[in-house]
């Protein structure tokens, strides 16, 4: 039985758990500490995923579903949480239902009690609404309408004859760490539930929940009078900062410092050691100057820090390190590839002033944050870099297909390399190339059954043709900033499994507002199934204009698209996304388009949702490396977009006076 119960903001759960006729794999997520969104396959162990054998064989039925909740008031002493919750809001309607809940800690003891409609409403008790509108008293599912399913469709909420009672009691041992007992009476109605009707004995279930540690979870409990559920659950909050990365790989500070300033009173030294000590802090410094023998302006790169003021302050901190006494001012200029993004000056006495306190509030009134443009060119010394320059890394990659009617699950291990080849600061290669050590691909066969041109559906053939060896990315790009705040990029080559082409994008970001707009257009071309370097017949062009707002307090990324996609179809794109504090990034998506539902197939418009997780959380080392997961319900051709790398937005993104502001308790970190 639901509970009004959330994590905090920024965790993520992974959850399953077994009892016939069910299997769930869940992924929870809660962007905010009112919101819980979950993810869910249901493995439905009784009905066949299809009448064919030849379809799908022996596979059982795989359902998906989405589910929210929200709060609607926070526990007090007096007062219970309240939330409503939705089920299945946006699937087949197999489980949907809705509710409203209260918790109430006393003690050691947590108590539920809530009302439920639709699939919750096994009881007696007629629907309240009725009252007010006789369209409450009846309830359809979405397939009973002869709908594709995927559909958010809110003529079902709170509709029904009957409503349901549940609750529970949750008591914390104390005689043993980490366990709770619990007892719950269950308004599920099996009757309706699923495909066939489920016997149940009785509507009392009991169960335990053993917490191994504050990440990992199992429970076990006897439901509907005689079956046995078991699961666990792993969660973890990735959205705060990690206090103890900080201290792990601080700033160490240079040896010998006063030494050293006496070396540095000639400026020669002065720029060598700027240069020596940012190398070692994996900073790549660009350029030094020293104005009138005060101010020592410098630039530079980095690709360490994910908090722009911690990588500020700590270059701040090394030049304050090795600077001779005459110095009394630092101007840093933020580069990425050609682009000059956020220039920082602050006076030296002020700059250490504050520092032993880690006053970064009052450093802040101090600072003089603008946006650079083309204020580099003039200085004295600036090392020489030797193009081509080429890096790469190698390693293991995992491919997977979910939810197919062959099978459910098939994957491949692949050994991926990726290459970057710089030309000059404007100019580079990037490669993505992968070879097959073993896959399960084979087994598929599945055809499309697209009426539109296949940009997304043929995705089988793409994985069993391209195992062997195939070319992920071959992409060119030539980066340009005629203007200040005026950004652009064209590229050619390979930019994905299924295209390539050739375009270019265009971007305007204007450094001390909350918005940007964007304007991309390419040529697309179909690759053959390979995935090597040969062309299909089939091409298009494609572009957007992109409108991207940040709402500063809340972290919420809004981004509108609109314009032509690779089927030919043209509509709009609503990307939300919320940052958090460790460049955590939840989000969803959605595209409607000038199809019908009919023609885009199941799920009827394309959505899905993604995380980015920073993989610095997972190491010793601060690190801005990234680890993308997303997932669309169903793959269809519909509102299909080209996916190429080093979009502007990305790119620039440090030239944002609200991204620099964002994390403001950084600058003595």
């Amino acid at each position: 039985m639901p509970s009004a119960r959330m994590l905090d903001e920024g965790s993520v759960s992974l959850n399953f758990s077994q009892f016939s006729p069910y299997q769930r794999i869940s992924l929870i997520m809660h962007p905010f500490d009112w919101m819980e969104a979950i993810y869910q396959y249901t493995d439905i162990s009784n009905q066949l995923y299809s009448d064919s054998y030849l379809f799908s064989g022996n596979q059982t039925y795989k359902d998906k579903g989405i589910d929210v909740k929200f709060r609607l008031l926070k526990e007090s002493y007096y007062i219970p949480e309240l939330s409503l919750g939705l089920r299945d809001i946006g699937g087949t309607g197999l489980f949907s239902s809705e509710y409203f809940v209260a918790s109430k800690y006393l003690k050691n003891a947590d108590f539920t009690f809530g009302l439920g409609w639709g699939n919750l409403n096994n009881s007696s008790f007629g629907n309240p609404l009725a009252k007010l509108s006789s369209s409450f008293d009846s309830r359809q599912g979405f397939q009973e309408k002869g709908g594709k399913g995927g559909e958010f469709s809110t003529t079902t909420f709170f509709r029904g004859k009957n409503i349901g009672i549940f609750s529970g009691y949750e008591y914390h041992a104390s005689f043993i760490k980490g366990l709770r007992l619990k007892i719950e009476y269950d308004s599920t109605n099996y009757e309706l539930e699923g495909f066939t009707s489920q016997p149940q004995k009785t509507k009392i279930n009991y169960g335990l929940t053993y917490s191994h540690s504050k990440f990992f979870k199992l429970y076990a409990g006897f439901v509907r009078g005689h079956e046995v559920q078991l699961g666990f659950s792993f969660s973890n909050n990735y959205g705060k900062k990690n206090t103890k990365l900080s201290q792990l790989d601080s700033y160490k500070g240079i040896p010998r410092k006063k030494s050293l300033q006496n070396v540095t009173q000639d400026k020669r030294y002065l720029y060598l050691s700027a240069l020596k000590y940012f190398n070692e802090e994996k900073y790549s410094l660009r350029s030094a100057n020293l104005v009138d023998n005060t101010t020592l302006q410098i630039s530079f790169a980095q690709n360490k820090h994910i908090s722009y003021p911690r990588a500020y302050g700590r270059a701040l901190r090394l030049l304050d390190d090795i600077s001779p006494p005459n110095v009394s001012a630092f101007e840093i200029t933020s580069l990425n590839s050609r682009f000059e993004l956020t220039q920082v000056k602050v006076e030296r006495d002020i700059f250490n002033a504050y520092k032993d306190k880690g006053d970064y509030k009052s450093l802040g009134s101090h600072l003089e944050l603008t946006q650079s443009f083309d204020s580099i060119s003039n200085h004295e010394f600036q090392p020489k870099s030797n193009f081509p320059k080429l890096f790469y890394q190698l390693g293991p990659n995992i491919q997977t297909h979910i939810g197919g009617a062959d099978r459910f699950f098939a994957g491949g291990l692949n050994i991926t390399g990726e290459f970057e080849l710089l030309m000059n600061r404007n100019f580079n290669l990037q490669s993505i190339v992968r070879a097959g050590v073993t896959d399960t691909f084979q087994v598929l066969e599945q055809g499309s059954d697209s009426v539109l041109p296949h940009v997304r559906t043929d995705i089988i053939e793409y994985l069993k043709e391209g195992q062997e060896f195939g070319i992920t990315r071959m992409q060119f790009n030539y980066f340009g900033n005629p203007r200040q705040s005026i950004y652009t990029k064209v590229s050619a080559g390979i930019f994905e499994e299924m295209f390539g082409g050739y375009g270019g994008e265009i971007l305007f970001r204007p450094f001390d507002k909350n918005w940007a707009i964007g304007v991309e257009a390419y040529h697309a071309m179909q690759r053959s199934y390979n995935q090597k370097f040969g062309f299909k017949e089939y091409s298009m062009d494609t572009g957007h204009i992109s409108l991207y707002y940040m709402e500063p307090h809340s972290r919420i990324l809004s981004k509108i698209s609109g314009g032509r996609y690779l089927a030919g179809d043209s509509g709009f794109t609503v990307d939300i996304s919320r940052e958090f504090k460790s460049g955590l990034r939840m989000g969803a998506f959605a595209s409607i388009t000038d199809i019908s539902k009919e023609e885009f197939g199941e799920g009827s418009f394309d959505k899905g949702f993604y995380i980015t997780f920073p993989l610095e959380g997972f190491s010793k080392n601060h690190s801005r490396s990234l680890s993308h997961f997303g997932m669309r319900p169903v793959t269809r051709d519909g509102a299909a977009k080209m996916l190429t790398g080093f979009d502007l937005y990305g790119v620039t993104d440090q030239g944002s006076l609200y991204n620099v502001n964002k994390n403001m308790d950084d600058w003595y970190d």
